[in-house]
């Protein structure tokens, strides 16, 4: 985040003002300044307010000065306490951001490190500086009135120890930027119970048990002994010329016999001496468990005997310190003698607080980090005030940042001391643990003392462990350290810990063997150039340090097996030898995605990596990739060498225009959106421009002031055209944003130029993209200030900052001018195309000291908006009592496309007048056309809305809305089609025809229906289904005489009707006095009448059924007879027997049927007993 110094600044209140000759300590007076010679660049501190007012000093006094301290002042006239700052340091992001840097710079690793401390320390050093300026300031002035005896100010915590009196502390407490005044609390050492039982064994000759316990030993066969790494530790101390430590010191020159303290130790404490001594002898014990043995072997009681080590006195000789010397050497560790390069690998803590919640150390842990500077601390041990138990884990030791070890015995037991977890964050605590009971290691005076008990002789184990993992890679984070101890160490439970991890144990006592194997184990080195053909008249220079660090490679390299693969190169000329240059490429695993970049100076590379079959990729900007296969095998060196051949380059030529007008558009901004090497162009005047890349596929972005950015994919491959129309960004007045009653009851004005104030708008409901075209500012009159003056500047802001705070610049600052009449201050900012997406500040800036400066308006009667912000240093709301700043916004929206929304699309009507209605953006014209034809024009009113009245033609009508702004063109909205259609849709009824006659309970109707926009056929109410011209419906019918109703309806509402009229009878007829009603005897030749009555006109037929037995010369059993109807309703038949006829007791059927179809069956009562005697 972007930090601006900062400036105390004071708020004049007019009545204030007035009374400032009587009293400078009026109760409504408040200071606030700046610096009035710094720049706004440089301007990165939080805002900083003194409150003369005897309430308000009190108030804040009570709030920020700890208890503890004003108890403090009770006893003793002077104390030394801690100023806490509330801005804080960005380390993470500044070593992030300096780490992507160094890679993009493709840099050496070494180089790279020290970039990222560099970053690291810049941004603690600049927050620090820009944050504490003004109490520095104040305190520099107290000084010289003697109530201020000293002070020193910290940057790896933005913070502050002073020695001051009681006022002082309350007066620091005004100050805005201030969080907190702390008491300078006395911290111990974790205190060490020394026992005299004897020191167990190690089962290796010259090994301390503890060592040979986490397997140190193992490691050093490995070659791993912590060669290259540095240790620190904050404590008493060392005695540096101990025979165990004097050859690992990093202050001693072995070869010339001679010893430099200035980069190795630090004495924090009163005492201030230059040479590394220990006169308690805690620190010289934790620095051998870390590194200790003498050169001839004996007593090998450090686990990384192979690191350097140095060391910072906090604790004096009774093992006392306070919070401000430990910061001093916490401080000193980020860059030793002020050498950022010489910080140490890690950094042991054997000491603490209480247990919970108490981050006063917290940010010079994360400083730590963030440097790559691995922080260990002991989880601490059972005191008389902590008497362990859950949660008694101690400050630092605590905190999420920091990893804490226990201490576990001879048997791999908690030790009774060790103090647990969790923490007060919830979590696991301790991290790990490792021995720390009946330790033996070096003391002051040369000698070794076994029986030190105490968490402080185990956390020096794991910052050992921790040396060895650098040694294998120099590079891995703190945040990997931290991984592979807990996942390698050896996992512990017991009665009271069952689940792993836990908090006693944590994870497991600490395994070096494991931790360095887990990323030693199976892997070879990678190694090699990457080289380019070319000519260089000058050779690189390679410095001695350079040349020995190869010479070691070198030697370290002797041991390994080598396969090599030479690099092949094609001479274009016979016997031509190419020169090749080194490339600074990026040379990468495939398979695993593990990169590295390639030394720029020689071109070498090198790397481990897991054995196997890979393929290894050179690729450089520039340069077309190159791929080798390898095989890695473990414990090996495979070379592999890389030519790379630089890819051709193309031009891309072309213009940019207005899509409205077709007019060039000059200066606007191409660039390429894949290759930022390539600077973005401008177009000319033109709207010409030219632009050479390498060939590739790109997106090619354009941008330009008052138009849509555009973006287009190009191919290079060749040099050529490209023609770029773009799109108007058109506008209109979108009205004032203010947050005031428009009447000031107040002004005010900073001491000093260069702060500011801003008012957050938002934009109405609905937009979401603004172009800010006016800053409105209301002044107070030429009474006050006075002289005063009408110079400022404007300026607009994002909300893009923490909390919706200011985050980035959007304009400005923009000179103007006040008015100071009672009248409104209006600044065009038009021309400066400002285009805001959601929330923004306007801003007032301040450019002349007070009293040369206008005074800006407030409005104090109105309920607060709680949006009004100041600017002094860094961004902050402002106090609700200093009301609502009397600034506004004036805006302009997009002008939008119109949008038609009645009637809606496919609208089909059969009335020809009509009303188009739709909405556009306000001030605009709406074109209405019909079918491409102009049907009118009307203006847009205040809300966004239009309507014409149009008069339609019969078939299609394509209604299309255009939004015409100063003559020009806009925007469109989408076409709608309204049809009039006044034609009546075709009808006809083919079945059932008028006049039919049905027995059916249900009919079918069907017919032929057309019509362009038919919508429904109904038949009797219910509709009827249509497929290609011709409907159907199945309908029920009642008896007696039924009206089948049809009607067809198009979409525009024309409708047809169609009937017919059909007679239904399905009750059946009936017959009467049917005879013969009695058993009839015929013989050949006799007749036998039939004959019955019922309804006129019946179609009727009779036939004789013979029995089923007797069946000679038998008569016909389906033979249909005729029967005439003599009369209305009067039916008679006639049958004669024929020959040879024969029949016992035939039976005589008589069938009619009606008009509608009905027919009925009925038999005689009387059978025919034909040639048969009775």
């Amino acid at each position: 985040m972007k930090k601006n110094r900062q400036k105390r600044m004071r708020l004049f209140s007019i009545i204030a003002s007035l009374l400032m000759i009587l009293s400078l300590f009026a109760p409504t007076v408040s200071a606030q300044s700046v610096d009035k010679n710094g720049k706004e660049e440089s301007n990165t501190k939080s805002s900083s307010k003194i409150h003369h007012s005897v309430h308000d000093s009190k108030q804040l006094a009570k709030e920020k000065v700890s208890s503890q301290l004003m108890n403090e002042f009770k006893k003793d006239e002077y104390v030394t306490f801690l100023v806490k700052f509330t801005e804080k340091a960005e380390v993470e992001k500044a070593a992030k951001k300096a780490k992507k840097k160094a890679q993009k710079a493709n840099i050496s690793s070494n180089r790279a490190k020290f970039m990222k401390q560099s970053a690291v320390i810049t941004e603690l050093k600049t927050t620090a500086t820009e944050s504490q300026q003004h109490v520095k300031e104040f305190l520099e002035a107290e000084k010289k009135e003697g109530t201020v005896k000293d002070y020193h100010s910290y940057f790896i915590v933005n913070g502050m120890a002073v020695t001051a009196k009681k006022e002082i502390a309350e007066k620091i407490a005004t100050f805005t930027e201030v969080e907190k005044i702390l008491p300078n609390e006395k911290r111990e050492l974790h205190a060490v119970k020394k026992t005299k039982e004897k020191t167990p064994k190690s089962k290796l000759q010259n090994v301390e048990w503890n060592v040979e316990r986490v397997k140190a030993p193992d490691t050093w066969s490995m070659g791993i002994d912590g060669t290259g790494t540095v240790v620190a530790s904050l404590d008493t101390g060392a005695q540096w010329d101990h025979p165990a430590l004097k050859e690992k010191y990093r202050g001693f020159d072995a070869a010339a016999g001679e010893v430099d303290h200035q980069f190795s130790f630090y004495d924090a404490t009163a005492a201030g001496q230059k040479e590394a001594y220990d006169d308690q002898g805690h620190g010289t014990h934790v620095t051998g468990t870390m590194v200790g043995s003498e050169p001839d072997g004996k007593n090998q009681i450090g686990v990384a005997p192979g690191a350097e080590w140095i060391s910072v006195r906090v604790f004096d000789s009774s093992g006392s310190t306070t919070d401000a010397i430990l910061l001093d050497g916490a401080e000193w560790i980020l860059a030793p003698g002020g050498r950022v390069d010489l910080a140490p690998d890690v950094v042991n803590n054997s000491w603490g607080g209480g247990p919970g919640l108490d981050e006063w150390y917290r940010d010079a842990v994360r400083a730590w980090r963030a440097n790559d500077i691995f922080p260990e601390f002991s989880a601490g041990n059972t005191t008389l005030f902590n008497p362990g138990g859950p949660e008694s884990i101690a400050v630092p030791a605590n905190y999420p940042e920091s990893f804490a070890t226990g201490a576990t015995d001879i048997d791999d037991m908690i030790a009774e001391f060790s103090l647990r977890g969790p923490s007060p964050y919830g979590e696991v605590k301790p991290d790990i643990s490792a021995p720390g009971v009946n330790i033996r290691s070096s003391v002051p005076g040369s000698g070794y003392e076994g029986g030190w008990n105490g968490t402080s002789m185990s956390g020096p184990a794991v910052s050992a462990v921790a040396a060895l993992l650098r040694q294998v890679n120099a590079n891995i984070s703190v945040g990997d350290m931290e991984e592979i101890l807990i996942n390698t160490a050896t996992p512990r439970t017991d009665s009271e810990y069952s689940d792993v991890p836990n908090n006693g144990y944590g994870h497991g006592v600490v395994n070096a063997f494991e931790a360095v194997s887990s990323i030693m184990d199976g892997l070879g080195t990678i190694e090699g150039t990457v080289m380019v053909e070319g000519e260089e008249t000058k050779v690189p220079e390679q410095s001695n340090k350079d040349k020995e660090k190869k010479k070691k490679k070198a030697k370290k390299d002797d041991n390994k097996k080598r396969k090599n693969s030479l690099p092949t190169f094609k001479n274009k000329e016979k016997g031509a030898k190419p020169t090749l240059l080194p490339l600074g490429a990026k040379v990468s695993v495939l398979e695993s995605g593990r990169t590295v970049n390639a030394d720029p100076d020689d071109g070498t590379f090198a790397f481990t990596h897991a054995a196997g079959k890979f393929t290894v990729m050179a690729d450089a900007y520039g340069y077309q990739s190159e791929q080798e296969s390898v095989e890695v095998v473990a414990d090996e060196s495979t070379s592999v060498n890389f030519v790379l051949e630089e890819l051709a380059k193309s031009t891309l030529s072309g213009s940019v225009t207005d899509q409205a007008t077709g007019n060039p558009v000059k200066d606007a901004t191409i660039l390429l959106v894949e290759d930022a090497n390539i600077e973005p162009i401008q177009s000319n005047e033109d709207g010409t421009f030219s632009l050479t890349a390498y060939n590739g596929t790109y997106t090619l972005k354009i941008a330009a002031t008052g138009y849509h950015t555009q973006e287009v994919e190009v191919s290079l491959n060749k040099d050529q055209n490209l023609n770029i129309e773009l799109e108007p960004f058109y506008t209109y007045p979108g009205g004032e944003i203010g947050y005031d009653d428009g009447t000031p009851e107040n002004a005010r004005a900073f001491y000093d130029a260069g702060n500011k104030w801003a008012v957050k708008m938002s934009l109405p409901e609905g937009k979401d993209t603004a172009i800010v075209t006016d800053g409105v500012f209301r002044f107070w009159d030429t009474e006050w200030p006075s002289p005063g003056g009408t110079e400022f500047a404007v300026e607009v802001w994002d909300a893009s900052g923490q909390d919706g705070l200011p985050g980035e610049k959007l304009a400005g600052p923009i000179d103007a001018e006040a008015l100071r009449n009672g009248e409104w201050t209006v600044v065009d900012l038009s021309e400066h195309n400002i285009t805001v997406d959601g929330d923004f500040y306007m801003v007032y800036k301040q450019t002349k000291d007070n009293p040369y400066t206008p005074g800006l308006a407030t409005d104090e009667s109105s309920p607060n908006a709680e949006r009004s912000y100041q600017f002094a240093g860094s961004w902050s709301q402002s106090p609700a009592d200093e009301g609502n700043y009397m600034i506004r916004a004036r805006v302009s929206y997009e002008i939008e496309n119109p949008v038609i929304t009645t009637p809606e699309e496919s609208f089909i009507t059969n009335e020809a007048e009509q009303t188009i209605k739709g909405t556009a953006s306000p001030t605009t014209t709406i074109q209405l056309l019909n079918n491409g034809e102009e049907v009118d024009t009307q203006e847009v009113d205040d809300k966004g809305k239009f309507q014409f009245d149009v008069e339609l033609t019969e078939g299609e009508n394509e209604f299309k809305a255009v939004s015409l702004k100063n003559e020009g063109k806009t925007g469109e909205s989408e076409a709608i089609v309204v049809t009039l259609d006044t034609q009546q849709p075709e009808l006809s009824i083919d079945s059932p025809r008028d006049g039919d006659k049905t027995n059916r309970e249900t009919v079918t109707v069907e017919g032929v229906v057309a019509d362009d926009y038919l919508d429904t056929v109904e038949v009797n109410g219910q509709k009827a289904n249509v497929k290609d011209g011709k409907y159907s419906k199945r309908i029920l019918l009642d008896n007696g005489e039924s009206v089948i109703e049809v009607v067809a309806t198009d979409l525009a509402g024309n409708t047809t009707e169609k009937s017919v009229t059909i007679d239904v009878n399905f009750n059946g007829v009936e017959l009467e006095g049917l005879t013969p009603n009695e058993d009839v005897h015929l013989e050949t030749g006799e007749s036998v009448k039939v004959e019955f009555t019922s309804e006129p006109g019946l179609k009727t037929s009779f036939a004789i059924h013979m029995p089923l037995t007797n069946t000679k010369h038998q008569l016909s059993n389906t033979t249909e007879l005729p029967i005439m109807e003599v009369s209305p309703g009067k039916y008679v038949g006639y049958w004669t027997v024929p020959k040879k006829a024969y029949a016992d007791g035939a039976e005589l059927e008589v069938t009619v049927k009606d008009a509608y179809g009905n027919v009925t069956k009925e038999k005689a009562a009387g059978k025919l007993f034909i040639n048969i005697e009775e």
